[in-house]
This record gives structure tokens, C-alpha cells and sequence, in this order.
């Protein structure tokens, strides 16, 4: 339709085309739900999705977040792992067959996506998927 057509959502995404207010609501689904009411959605109709939501720009920002966490659990674990080796040199031999092993530090992946997309998109995310199960 032609009020449709004037979104261009093969170039731009609704989403990127919002205000702060539309995307407080929500409205700028407002067109894509009109259009669906009158006829099957096709991938046209759809159109590009968000810049943020490509998969280029989510892999890059997780993957800057886990290396990140790689190079400080590996400077956590060199620390953490002389302080143990002194710690067992300080015992007797009895004593270190006994000893709890080194347990290195891991990276956490759950972290990385928390601070690659920010704990209130993905807070904003979980609140509007409950919101909709209502």
C-alpha cells in the first residue's frame, strides 16, 4: 500500500526510524501490524532489520566483551595460581597430597552478553516478552 511504502523499511528498519517515545511504546510497530491486519507479511514487507540487531554488530559486541573476560581471568589466574604454588611450597609433602587443587577461573559467558548489550535492553526485552504472555 502506498501509506506503506512511505516507511522504506528495505533501506532503514522501523526501529531505527523511532523516537524515544515511539520506542517507549512501541508504536513504530504500529505500521508493520496495520499492514499484517490486511494481508500475509512477506520478507518485503518486513523489511531490514535493526543495525543493532545484525548479526555482525551483536557478534562483535560480545566478542570484544569475551576477550576481554579471557585476558582478565588469565591475569586473575597467572595471580592466583603463584600464590597457590606458594602456598603449597609452604607445606609438608603429607600435606600437599592432601591439598585442594588449583581451580582456574573461567570466563562466563552470561556475563559478556549482559555487558556487550546492556542489563536494560535485555531487562526492557524480558519485561515486554512478559508483558505480551499476559
Amino acid at each position: 500500500p502506498a501509506w506503506y511504502a512511505k516507511y522504506n523499511v528495505n533501506e532503514t528498519s522501523l526501529e531505527d526510524q523511532a523516537n524515544f517515545f515511539s520506542m517507549f511504546f512501541l508504536d513504530y510497530v504500529s505500521p508493520i501490524i496495520r499492514l499484517g491486519a490486511t494481508k500475509p507479511l512477506t520478507h518485503e514487507d518486513v523489511g531490514v532489520p535493526s543495525i543493532c540487531d545484525r548479526a555482525d554488530v551483536c557478534y562483535e559486541a560480545i566478542n570484544k566483551t569475551w576477550t576481554a573476560q579471557i585476558i582478565k581471568n588469565d591475569a586473575l589466574n597467572e595471580k592466583a595460581q603463584a600464590k597457590y604454588d606458594a602456598k603449597l611450597a609452604k607445606m609438608t609433602p603429607e600435606k600437599r597430597l592432601t591439598a585442594d587443587p588449583f581451580l582456574k577461573r573461567r570466563p562466563n559467558l552470561k556475563a559478556a552478553i549482559v555487558v556487550a548489550f546492556g542489563p536494560w535492553k535485555l531487562f526492557l526485552g524480558f519485561f515486554y516478552m512478559l508483558i505480551s504472555a499476559l
